[in-house]
């Protein structure tokens, strides 16, 4: 079962939200994708060890700079929420990077071929895209303009970041 921090049928529709799932649900959505970020930046680094392409390691670094902003803007909603920064094991994603968390540090991971680095990727780049998605519209739901426009953010360079792995060449 999906968690409502992806579910597309979250009720957000502005004449009729209710308020109280609503704040209910955001500060829970937010320590999922905290944890995700956070768990990336940790992950990441081995991956690009196992990159066999120049150019896919330069769009690589740049990826795991764009989580690391990602990180620094949630934390800034966090703030405006008046909430602890804290993250919270999203169970759908810590099932897909399970073998990746378990890793020896001293096993290095390794992909058959940049193609198999890459279908992960995107993998995680839409997933990550709904979520912030859903954040989007709950903080709009909410009026929290702010969180709204930072969350907002995030999902853009996660647009972006997706379109840089499904064009590689």
């Amino acid at each position: 079962m999906e968690s409502k921090c992806l579910d597309s049928d979250v009720n957000t529709n502005p004449t009729q939200p209710n308020f109280a799932d609503l704040m209910n649900q955001l500060p829970n959505c937010l320590s999922h994708i905290y944890w995700i970020e956070n768990t990336l930046l940790k992950i990441l680094p081995d991956w690009n060890k196992a990159i066999h392409s120049n150019t896919l390691d330069k769009a690589f670094s740049e990826y795991h700079l764009t989580v690391a902003e990602q990180v620094y803007q949630l934390e800034h909603v966090f703030e405006l929420l008046k909430l602890k920064a804290q993250g919270k094991i999203f169970k759908e994603m810590s099932t897909f990077l399970k073998s990746e968390i378990s890793l020896p540090s001293t096993a290095p991971l390794e992909f058959n071929s940049d193609l198999d680095f890459l279908s992960r990727i995107n993998d995680i780049v839409s997933f990550k895209m709904k979520f912030y998605k859903t954040l989007v519209d709950i903080a709009k739901a909410l009026r929290l303009n702010s969180t709204r426009e930072l969350l907002q953010q995030n999902l853009e360079t996660e647009s972006h970041a997706g379109h840089r792995f499904l064009n590689f060449k």
